[in-house]
């Protein structure tokens, strides 16, 4: 792939209305059925910072659905998990 594209930005997509509910939350992946294999036995916690880690543009999606406070709450943590990535806030995404 390499020879034929070359990767510029890493997006993530966080919905707003629920990553503060599911940052809290201690589910594993299987039991959610969102497990990439019988062997994953990552934490929905786990697969949500990962994503936030590697992105270069987080977009904030459903920023309407919170309110400005959690809106707040919630960029400052992903601004601790990624100080690097630029934040775009998305309102009826």
């Amino acid at each position: 792939l390499a020879e034929l594209a070359r990767l510029d930005t890493m997006v993530t997509v966080v919905d707003a209305s629920n990553f503060l509910h599911d940052y809290g939350s201690a589910d594993a992946l299987a039991e959610r059925g969102i497990a990439a294999s019988d062997e994953d036995d990552r934490t929905l916690v786990e697969l949500l910072i990962e994503q936030v880690e590697f992105c270069d543009v987080l977009v904030v999606n459903k920023a309407d659905l919170v309110t400005a406070d959690e809106l707040t709450r919630l960029q400052r943590i992903l601004a601790r998990i990624n100080p690097r990535a630029v934040q775009v806030v998305s309102r009826f995404g």
